[in-house]
């Protein structure tokens, strides 16, 4: 189930405060804060201030069931009446349920299950900046159903898939996904004249399965179809029976990435104001415990808060707030720059919590839109290292390399840097993966509070 926070009686108690003769403070409305699940709202000058006392469990704040009701959300916290609805009332407008659930998806109302992040929920429109430039919407898999297929900046593409309820996303390199026609048959590159005509043959909650029609390797003079050698000529006319459009399909329609209320289809401007303040379903992170002794977790949580500078190795061990230390990328988008389309914010996405060093105590680790760093409490104070690499797992192994199968672990850390030597894994990391926390005050105050 649902629930919104609600302020309770904020007119009454103003009010109240008129009749008794005091005075109401003009920063009633700044004060009063919501915690939203999905970024730090700050409430002076940028800087995070105390923990908001409207945390659950205040008597401040009630929880009333989403399923049931439609509230309205006090201007002191918004700055303008918004009436949130309910999924009930968005059903009833019979936007088909798949089209409905990949709007929600692409616009932060609803979190989709990541294929490639070991089945974690994640929120769109917080997923390491990651932005939509087009979108399509096919039969991948020739079940009848239609997938959103997304080409993405960073260079990317995107199959969201809609089951029972859910909407699962998987990844694909851009160039291993590329001119998606109708049919669901799609066009890969593995390098310079080398590449194949596929198409998936299943897509589910479990993953998918791909099917090579055609292979060809100019240079290597291999050519294949249907998982057979065959001659150049005639992979080169099966190749052409598809471009020519001879089955009846062609190229999908690419619709801006912008523009993800066509997939809501013709809506007049109420109906649509009802979709668009639908209620945002939150995330149910599994139940994790993360013993840290009352110094280590504080220091944490003084970090996090911006009430704490920490020490960056790669700065020379110059001290930070965090609020200062990102962003990092000092880059500003200029329309006449070739690299601006290219350019996301940079800020932090997640944190995760973990030993890295197998050492007892536990490390934090950020990931923000381009680089990835652990905070290590140590000797009193908070240290920050820049980690590459990519999947970590839950007992700290890092994949230093997908491609190769490398993979490392921090033995130790010092003044300076951490040490990581190579490691043999045979897991799958993709299914032990860290878990990543949207980086929100709510979810730092229950993990360090």
């Amino acid at each position: 189930m649902k629930f919104i926070k609600v302020i309770s009686n904020i007119s009454t108690v103003l009010i109240l405060c008129c009749f008794l003769g005091g005075c109401v403070s003009e920063q009633v409305s700044g004060e009063v804060q919501q915690v939203t699940g999905a970024d730090i709202v700050n409430v002076s000058e940028g800087d995070i201030e105390e923990p908001s006392q409207n945390l659950p469990g205040n008597e401040s704040e009630i929880l009333i069931s989403s399923e049931n009701e439609t509230q309205n959300v006090s201007p002191e916290l918004e700055g303008e009446n918004i009436t949130y609805y309910t999924m009930e009332e968005v059903k009833a407008l019979d936007i088909p349920e798949d089209m409905l659930a990949y709007w929600m998806v692409l616009n932060g109302k609803k979190p989709f299950i990541s294929y490639d992040m070991g089945g974690q929920e994640f929120y769109w429109d917080e997923f390491w900046g990651i932005r939509v430039d087009q979108f399509m919407i096919v039969d991948m898999d020739n079940d009848g159903g239609k997938e959103v297929v997304l080409y993405c900046c960073p260079e990317s593409t995107w199959i969201l898939h809609y089951e029972d309820g859910s909407v699962y996303g998987y990844e694909f390199v851009f160039r291993g996904m590329k001119r998606i026609r109708t049919n669901g048959i799609y066009q890969g590159s593995s390098g310079a004249g080398s590449g194949a005509y596929c198409r998936l043959t299943e897509l589910n909650a479990d993953g998918y399965t791909e099917e090579t029609l055609v292979k060809y390797d100019y240079y290597g003079h291999v050519y294949e179809v249907g998982g057979k050698d065959v001659s150049e000529d005639e992979a080169l006319e099966f190749i052409e029976s598809i471009e020519s459009n001879r089955d009846g399909s062609e190229l999908a329609d690419q619709i801006d990435g912008a523009d993800s209320s066509y997939l809501l289809g013709s809506l007049p401007a109420e109906e649509r104001s009802i979709v668009e303040n639908v209620q945002r379903e939150e995330i149910l992170y599994p139940a994790a415990s993360y013993p840290m002794d009352a110094e280590t977790r504080k220091a944490y949580y003084d970090v996090l808060m911006n009430q704490r500078e920490f020490i960056s190795t790669m700065d020379d061990n110059e001290r930070f707030y965090l609020k200062d230390y990102f962003p990092r990328e000092e880059y500003q988008p200029d329309e006449s720059d070739i690299l601006s389309s290219l350019w996301r914010p940079d800020k932090i996405c997640y944190f995760s919590i973990v030993d890295m060093d197998g050492d007892g105590t536990y490390e934090v680790i950020l990931d923000g839109t381009y680089a990835r760093d652990i905070l290590s409490y140590r000797n009193g104070e908070v240290y920050s290292y820049r980690l590459n690499g990519g999947a970590i797992s839950n007992s700290g192994i890092v994949c230093i390399s997908e491609y190769t199968q490398k993979y490392g672990r921090i033995v130790s850390f010092n003044d300076y840097e951490h040490v990581m030597e190579t490691v043999d894994y045979d897991g799958d990391i993709n299914d032990d993966r860290i878990q990543y926390y949207s980086f929100s005050e709510e979810l730092i105050e229950q993990y360090f509070k």
